[in-house]
């Protein structure tokens, strides 16, 4: 029996002190590797990816729910669930993103590292 958690609930991450605003949300590079410090359920049908680049930046990512199969995807890897509990903590990835016009960062690709 598989007892990895693909997420943590938003209330369990808070009583463990997860400071969201020590994360950035906005403006983050187009390509960048780093560390999974956390997964978290969001509130909009989204997982959270609270991650840290390999300079040392905190950053937010969130990662919608494809509507086609349910699963939690990069934009142009619909098979890649990143809910997967396989992918926990402390796994590292590099991570292709896009900025819009108004600074919200999508997740387009992401690859996992040894």
């Amino acid at each position: 029996m598989n007892t990895l958690k693909r997420a943590l609930p938003f209330s369990t991450a808070r009583e463990m002190g997860l400071v969201h605003s020590d994360y950035s949300l906005k403006n983050l590079p187009e390509e960048f590797t780093a560390t999974i410090e956390y997964k978290v359920w969001g509130n909009s049908t989204n997982l959270l990816l609270y991650v840290v680049t390999d300079n040392g930046q905190r950053c937010l990512l969130s990662i919608f729910r494809n509507r086609s199969n349910k699963k939690y995807t990069p934009q142009n890897l619909p098979d890649f669930d990143l809910s997967d509990a396989n992918i926990q903590p402390g796994k590292r990835m590099k991570f292709f993103t896009k900025t819009s016009s108004k600074g919200n960062v999508s997740v387009l690709r992401v690859e996992l590292l040894a």
